[in-house]
C-alpha cells in the first residue's frame, strides 16, 4: 500500500501543467508516506501500550527475545490482531516485534488455528480480553474476533 501510495505522489508531480494543476483526475496531494506509516505506528503503539498496561507487561518485554509461553501467547495474538485489525503487513508486524516475516506468519497461522478450532479462549483469554478492552477503549468497537461470535 506503501510503494502504491508513494507510486501515485511521484506519478502525480510529475503529470503537473506549467501552472502546477495535474492533468489527470488525481488533482489533489498525497500525503507523505512517512507521515501515514507514522499515524499507524503511532496507534499501534498507544494500543500495545494499554494491553501492556492492563497486563502488568512492560513493551519492551514484549518484543524481546523471551521465549516464555505467556510473553509468545501474548506476542501472537497481537501479531493476529495487527494483521487483520489494522491490515499491517508481515514485514511491518515482524519490524514492530524485532522478528522475521516468517515468524509473524507462524504466529498468525497459530491463532487461526484457536479460532478456527474455538480453542482461543482456552489458551488466550486473559490476553484476548485485555486486547478486546484497549480496543474497544481507543476506537469504539469490538475487534473482528469477537463479531464472529467467540
Amino acid at each position: 500500500m506503501c510503494c502504491q501510495l508513494h507510486a501515485l505522489w511521484a506519478w502525480t508531480a510529475s503529470n503537473q501543467n506549467k501552472d502546477g494543476k495535474g492533468m489527470s483526475a488525481f488533482n489533489y496531494s498525497v500525503p507523505p508516506i512517512e507521515s501515514i506509516v507514522g499515524s499507524i505506528q503511532r496507534d499501534v503503539t498507544r494500543y500495545i501500550d494499554e494491553i501492556c498496561t492492563e497486563l502488568e507487561i512492560t513493551p519492551s518485554d514484549l518484543v524481546s527475545a523471551s521465549r516464555k509461553q505467556h510473553l509468545t501467547d501474548l506476542r501472537h495474538l497481537l501479531m493476529y490482531i495487527l494483521r487483520e485489525e489494522f491490515q499491517m503487513t508481515y514485514d511491518e508486524i515482524g519490524r514492530f516485534f524485532h522478528r522475521d516475516h516468517t515468524s509473524v506468519i507462524h504466529g498468525c497461522k497459530k491463532m487461526m488455528l484457536y479460532i478456527e478450532t474455538k480453542q482461543i479462549n482456552l489458551f488466550c483469554g486473559i490476553y484476548l480480553q485485555a486486547a478486546q478492552t484497549a480496543y474497544k477503549n481507543q476506537w469504539g468497537r469490538n475487534l473482528k474476533i469477537f463479531q464472529n461470535g467467540l
